[in-house]
């Protein structure tokens, strides 16, 4: 199972990479609606915050105000302390909780949505990260203007959180949001299309001799199972045409993924890494792929 963090500042867009995210099949572990529970009327975590800032947070109904509990925090730093250390405990552990029910449908794939995603090390147990960044004054825009808050407040707010080019040079992707929706989408697009997959591959948290032993009976399976058919194929069509569309199909999927592989972006202290990782997944996806279509002609 592979954990893919995904996280953002305020008003940054992360929710609406989160929907793409859902909109693609991936499901999505929201840390927010997770926080949203365990602040319900008579839970843990209620009585808790309800304790320690007093009845004065709570609406008529007995729940608690959400955003009169926000300026509280973010206007100061050590009762926002205190309630993350309060709330931290119900949060991870309903966290796990939705792995744990993803995982047991059968994903094997699951974005974790997590706004303090560094801040509460759990970007320990991602991998890759993506990051949605916007530079701070299109984020202080977008915040007043969402929330119809004062510069005052959406600052508190923004500065209470880590700063986004410190979350951006953190990040194993980072989605550029300063522009347009249907930019946003291209470069989702993009992640999902290629980037994404390689980083997911390279971030294979399994013993490298497992990983090649995988890849290595996977290559030999597919070297039998096309040399078996290809003396039953040229029977069918022609051996000219035959050649001649594996040729194609060979040079075409091998310099798709030598393209992919250039155009992604590495740290170099995972140089060594992503060498092993390119070379195990672009002798799986060469003979994989093109072995493949090669049958299917």
């Amino acid at each position: 199972m592979r954990l893919v963090g995904l996280t953002g500042g305020i008003a940054s867009g992360k929710s609406t990479v989160s929907n793409l995210f859902k909109s693609h099949g991936f499901p999505v572990v929201d840390a927010d609606l997770v926080a949203r529970y365990v602040l319900k009327k008579d839970t843990g975590g209620y009585n808790k915050v309800v304790a320690a800032f007093g009845e004065e947070i709570l609406e008529a109904d007995g729940e608690v105000d959400r955003p009169k509990l926000g300026r509280i925090v973010f206007s100061d730093n050590a009762k926002r302390q205190v309630l993350n250390r309060l709330l931290a405990p119900y949060i991870s552990s309903g966290i796990f909780c939705e792995i744990l029910k993803l995982w047991l449908k059968g994903y094997k794939v699951i974005v974790l949505d997590i706004p303090l995603l560094f801040e509460t090390k759990m970007d320990k147990w991602t991998k890759p990260v993506v990051v949605v960044w916007v530079d701070t004054e299109t984020q202080l825009q977008r915040l007043m203007a969402r929330d119809g808050s004062t510069e005052e407040d959406a600052r508190n707010r923004i500065n209470a959180q880590m700063a986004m080019d410190l979350k951006r040079s953190k990040a194993d992707i980072v989605i550029d949001n300063t522009g347009s929706l249907e930019d946003l989408e291209e470069q989702f697009r993009k992640i999902g299309d290629e980037t994404f997959i390689i980083a997911a591959l390279m971030a294979m948290r399994h013993p490298k001799s497992i990983v090649l032993s995988g890849a290595l009976t996977a290559l030999i399976v597919m070297t039998v199972l096309s040399t078996g058919l290809g003396r039953i194929v040229p029977n069918l069509i022609s051996r000219k045409h035959t050649n001649s569309a594996a040729t194609v199909l060979y040079a075409f999927f091998g310099l798709r993924l030598l393209y992919i592989a250039w155009r992604s972006d590495s740290k170099s202290s995972q140089k060594k890494e992503m060498e092993e990782s390119f070379i195990l997944t672009f002798l799986a996806e060469w003979g994989d792929r093109s072995q493949i279509a090669t049958i299917a002609v």
